[in-house]
């Protein structure tokens, strides 16, 4: 930003990093995030001390001011976590996983990570639901021409990130029963609607439509060319383009499920089936947000 000042005590940067990441939406959101690995939990707190991605000069001043609102903020937070020091998000090299690109090369496949997940979220919440064995999903994707180690690969990468679990703990194969942890439900139901690892998962992703793809150029150079209010715009209406094309991705998976017969749980609709009226609330809700963040900013210097 520009701004520079002295901080006599550098303790005042950690009482703000300690009130923010304690508070309750932030102290949720790492929790859920970590897994339930304490490790993993400190790794994301060292990316975030270290990410660029954060107001740090603005929330310190606001602090030894004395004004309120000096914390880190959510969504920073989340956002530093993804990033760590990275311009741009890359799963190869976040902590996170990219939901929304299984990394199988087959465009018909490209959200089978997220469908995999919601049918093992979906199947836990039944009473008598004891797991979903891995050679049943290999048998299950092998009649829509998907290898068996592709599917392992996939499995495998949910179970690094600690979106599912095997339930006896030991290392994957096909006779593996899973199960999907607190991360996973969380991913499914809050993580893969959240505007910043939205967007994040967006710049990672393969766009096999030209269509998306022009449309999703042309609004990149306008977010080059605008600012403020008019360059959130411009990103809402880029990661709206995103989740039209995610949503033919699904329409053309459901066909192949069933024109193969595969069992009903595979060709529910997961993104068309609820996941994007919360994703498009979201960006109503960061419009809103940001409309009130400028507006006080320009009443503030009409008050100077």
């Amino acid at each position: 930003s520009g701004l520079t000042f002295v901080v006599q005590d550098l303790g005042v940067f950690f009482d703000v990093v300690a009130q923010s990441l304690l508070s309750a939406e932030a102290g949720y959101i790492l929790e859920a995030l970590a897994g339930g690995d304490i490790r993993r939990g400190l790794a994301m707190v060292r990316e975030f001390l270290a990410s660029g991605h954060t107001s740090a000069d603005q929330v310190l001043s606001t602090y030894i001011t004395g004004a309120t609102g000096s914390r880190f903020f959510p969504h920073e937070i989340l956002k530093s976590i993804l990033l760590g020091q990275r311009q741009y998000y890359s799963e190869a090299d976040s902590l996170m996983l990219n939901l929304f690109d299984a990394k199988l090369g087959l465009s018909d496949t490209q959200l089978l990570r997220t469908t995999t997940l919601c049918r093992l979220v979906n199947c836990a919440s039944q009473e008598a639901f004891t797991g979903i064995s891995v050679g049943d999903i290999i048998r299950d994707l092998y009649q829509l021409g998907i290898s068996e180690s592709k599917v392992l690969k996939l499995l495998q990468g949910l179970l690094d990130n600690r979106m599912i679990a095997t339930v006896d703990r030991c290392a994957l194969n096909t006779e593996s029963m899973l199960l999907p942890t607190r991360l996973g439900g969380f991913a499914i139901k809050e993580l893969s609607s959240s505007f910043v690892y939205f967007e994040s998962c967006m710049v990672d992703s393969e766009i096999q439509s030209d269509k998306h793809w022009e449309q999703m150029c042309e609004l990149t150079k306008e977010i080059d060319a605008n600012r403020r209010l008019a360059r959130i715009e411009s990103r809402i209406k880029r990661a709206d383009v995103f989740l039209d094309y995610l949503c033919q991705v699904e329409r053309h998976w459901v066909l192949s499920c069933n024109r193969f017969s595969l069992s009903k749980e595979w060709n529910v609709p997961v993104v068309e089936g609820g996941m994007q009226n919360r994703i498009r609330a979201e960006f109503a809700n960061v419009l809103e947000r940001a409309r009130r963040k400028y507006e006080r900013e320009d009443r503030k210097i009409k008050e100077r």
